[in-house]
Order: structure tokens, then C-alpha cells, then sequence
């Protein structure tokens, strides 16, 4: 199995202290259970398995978007996420 990166509780109290808003990682998951809870308890938005070209947006201003499906009921969605430089 391939190792996974993900954040750990300091990085997501870091996250939430700064005031970022959202955040997104190229892994399946962004971490723990611990994790999620602390980031959507703040209002942070998650946006998990983005393409493994994050690398590229580095120094470089963009738009993020994230359209998500529509999902009655539900807590997540899968979504097109693209950024616009």
C-alpha cells in the first residue's frame, strides 16, 4: 500500500487559527476523523483527492472553484474542482 499524506491535529489548529477558510489536499482523505472534526467544526471547507498537479499553482494567483453535485441530505459530495490563472 502507498503512503498517504495527510495533516495531522497541529496542522489542522494552525489551519483554523489563520482563519483559512478552505483547504484541499491531492490524497483521498485530508486526516483523521480528529482532523475532520476539527476542520468542519470551524467552518473550514475540505476538498479532498484533487489532481497530484497542485505543485504547478505554487507562487502563481488563481481562482479556486469547486462545484459539488447536489445531494439531498447529505454531508459531502463528489465535486469539479478547477483553478483559473
Amino acid at each position: 500500500m502507498e503512503n498517504i499524506e495527510t495533516i495531522d491535529e497541529n496542522l489542522a489548529n494552525k489551519i483554523v487559527r489563520k482563519e483559512i477558510r478552505i483547504v484541499g489536499i491531492d490524497s483521498p482523505s485530508i486526516g483523521s476523523i480528529d482532523v475532520h472534526k476539527i476542520l468542519l467544526s470551524n467552518n473550514v471547507i475540505v476538498v479532498e483527492n484533487l489532481s497530484d498537479k497542485l505543485s504547478y499553482l505554487i507562487g502563481k494567483r488563481f481562482e479556486f472553484y469547486a462545484i459539488p453535485l447536489l445531494i439531498n441530505k447529505g454531508d459531502g459530495a463528489p465535486a469539479r474542482a478547477f483553478a483559473k490563472l
